[in-house]
């Protein structure tokens, strides 16, 4: 897929295009942004629009695609193509924030992404206020490679640490909170699920926790998901 050269090389408009896989007339600053960032954002199933997972780009590859092409196209002020632009991968990896928190004292928690889909986390969160905390985590799955809409999933498995006999209480009142990372253009909704009850012997598989406006629509690919589960 089109890269766009780095920040303090020769850029031309044509590369921005190719990175964005526009074809036909020649696009303006202001309309492709537009169309880039804010409305095919939120209804992208495809790689034609801004990749808000690229985090290291524009001058010296310190900024976000938020920072470096939203932001600043939005004020209107810099169309520098060179600066704005640099390293823009029109195929990055696929990046998520997200905490998980085990407040119940009985169960270690095993979780995963979700059953028959891809695997790109497992973690174990120990009872008792365990907790995993990942920023701008690397699903390893390029955007291509999901190439529509994306949901959240999780399984999750309990091992009884209480007292005998197990299962205890179970792993209950558990909750979900996500948000858009970036929280610009189009489709920044988030709808969120609080995983179901379970115990050892009756696990979750395959949960959807967070979507887009509502369980079917998913997440537009090319947007970033931060999020929080709690289990309690």
């Amino acid at each position: 897929m089109p890269t766009v050269p780095s920040a303090g090389t020769q850029t031309s408009f044509s590369d921005v295009l190719a990175a964005l896989n526009f074809v036909g007339s020649p696009q303006t600053a202001l309309t492709l942004l537009y169309s880039s960032s804010i409305i095919t954002a939120s209804t992208a199933t495809t790689i034609n629009s801004l990749m808000y997972h690229n985090l290291a780009m524009g001058a010296a590859a310190g900024s976000t695609a938020k920072q470096a092409i939203y932001d600043t196209f939005n004020v209107g002020t810099n169309f520098n193509l060179g600066t704005n632009w640099g390293d823009y991968n029109s195929d990055p990896n696929m990046r998520i924030t997200f905490t998980v928190t085990n407040n119940n004292t009985e169960n270690d928690i095993y979780i995963s992404d979700g059953t028959n889909d891809y695997n790109v986390y497992n973690y174990n969160v120990t009872a008792g206020g365990g907790t995993d905390n990942q920023t701008d985590y690397d699903t390893m799955l390029a955007v291509s490679t999901v190439n529509a809409k994306y949901f959240i999933k999780i399984d999750a498995n309990a091992m009884y640490v209480g007292p005998p006999p197990p299962p205890g209480g179970g792993v209950t009142g558990n909750t979900t909170s996500a948000s858009d990372s970036d929280g610009v253009g189009g489709g920044t909704t988030r709808t969120t699920f609080n995983p179901v009850n379970f115990d050892m012997f009756s696990p979750i598989t395959g949960q959807i926790i967070v979507s887009g406006h509502n369980v079917g629509t998913g997440i537009a690919l090319n947007k970033r998901t931060s999020f929080d589960i709690v289990f309690n």
